[in-house]
């Protein structure tokens, strides 16, 4: 058997026996917001797998909400689940477990959970953080979902220290992409505990807290000027999602 697979499986049956519960037994949600997931304003004709996706998509509700967990709580350093002492809390992470899977959780970290405390933390965690699109869509507006909730701006936000190496992750956060929140890097074997945590999970593509975020750090919502830039998957994007005639479209851009 591969090596790969048999790591893979044996990751499935620690998760399998690791004390686990549903995340809905710990929060409060201090604030949620509903929504259409895919709208019907596109003024113009779809492509078929387009329209197909839209079949799939139209009994689906996109949801916004920052949800409030308390006790004796850590921090996952690679998925950013919330755990409640050893206790793994599924659907503690910003991900919508009906359309991705969370990610798997550094289990043996938690058998010691050696870290800094502090009292009250957000998560600016996310499975994709590498991602430029899913940084803007995902993680930026997380401070401004987190003042709808009345989340003190005082409250320090947790960055995975896998995040900050990452370019443009980097110069947001210089850019203050999270406002007057304090920001606290989380090592990358790191179990950081707190007695109150935050986490919050934005619309997708939220203009309104898009354009929050960009006139907090001084970013322009329509720049002026005749320079265009087109940002494209490389052949060795993880979901192989990239354009294999890239060529004729240089051409053509």
């Amino acid at each position: 058997m591969h090596q790969k697979s048999r790591f893979v499986q044996l990751r499935r049956k620690v998760t399998n026996v690791w004390p686990s519960a549903e995340c809905s037994l710990f929060a409060q949600e201090l604030y949620r917001a509903e929504r259409e997931l895919a709208s019907d304003a596109f003024g113009f004709e779809l492509p078929a797998f387009l329209r197909q996706l839209r079949g799939l998509w139209a009994s689906t509700r996109d949801i916004a909400y920052v949800r409030r967990y308390r006790g004796d709580l850590a921090v996952d350093p690679r998925s950013g689940h919330v755990f409640a002492g050893r206790t793994l809390l599924r659907g503690s992470t910003d991900i919508e477990r009906d359309r991705s899977t969370e990610p798997t959780p550094v289990f043996a970290r938690h058998i010691f959970r050696n870290g800094r405390t502090f009292d009250r933390v957000a998560l600016a965690h996310h499975k994709f953080f590498g991602n430029y699109f899913h940084f803007w869509n995902n993680i930026a507006p997380k401070a401004a979902l987190l003042s709808l909730a009345g989340v003190p701006a005082d409250v320090p936000i947790i960055v995975p220290k896998a995040a900050i190496e990452v370019p443009f992750f980097a110069q947001a956060l210089e850019l203050g992409v999270f406002a007057d929140h304090p920001v606290i890097v989380q090592g990358k074997w790191e179990v950081i505990k707190a007695h109150e945590i935050y986490v919050a999970k934005p619309f997708d593509v939220d203009r309104t807290a898009i354009d929050a975020t960009f006139d907090r750090m001084g970013l322009e919502r329509f720049p002026q000027g005749t320079r265009r830039i087109f940002i494209s998957r490389g052949p060795k994007s993880p979901n192989r999602r990239f354009f294999r005639n890239q060529s004729d479209l240089d051409g053509l851009l």
